[in-house]
């Protein structure tokens, strides 16, 4: 349970490991946050289960150096311990879009880089998301359930701004 580094010399190494239980992580535009998506549904690798309480759902926000090195971790977005965030892209400007696993609302959540909700796209049992390349760089592609879902969402993904 840690974020780990590809270095340029091709080591890697773990940068993180205060990060809950990660699932997907993001970079915003100028590279300078490091988004982690931790989604720790209270399993561990040996087979026990951690109670609710010492579960981490959220959002995690690090300030990354100019060595790209992590700094203090902020909690952006708390989950209630029955969901959490599962895949996270951001876009252009700087949104994270995240699939949120939830027994209440499923879908597809539009946060700010502030992490105050913008939007939400329903979406039963989501998983993952990417934005599309192209002339389809202003297209979301989701992953939920069984199905694969496009919609068209008005923001362009991250690498269309590259």
């Amino acid at each position: 349970m840690g974020v780990y580094r590809i270095e340029p010399d091709g080591s890697v190494s773990r940068v993180l490991a205060e990060a809950g239980k990660p699932n997907g992580i993001a970079l915003s535009p100028d590279e300078s946050v490091l988004y982690v998506a931790s989604f720790d549904d209270g399993t561990r690798a040996d087979g026990r289960r951690v109670p609710p309480a010492e579960r981490l759902m959220a959002i995690l926000a690090f300030s990354l150096d100019r060595r790209g090195r992590p700094g203090a971790r902020r909690v952006l977005v708390a989950y209630p311990f029955d969901e959490g965030p599962d895949g996270i892209e951001v876009d252009a400007e700087g949104n994270l879009w995240v699939a949120v696993q939830s027994p209440r609302r499923p879908g597809i959540v539009a946060y700010g880089p502030d992490g105050v909700e913008r939007a939400r796209i329903p979406v039963p049992a989501p998983t993952n998301l990417t934005f599309g390349r192209g002339s389809d760089a202003d297209r979301l592609y989701i992953t939920a359930d069984r199905s694969l879902f496009r919609i068209r969402v008005g923001k362009q993904g991250l690498d269309a701004a590259r």
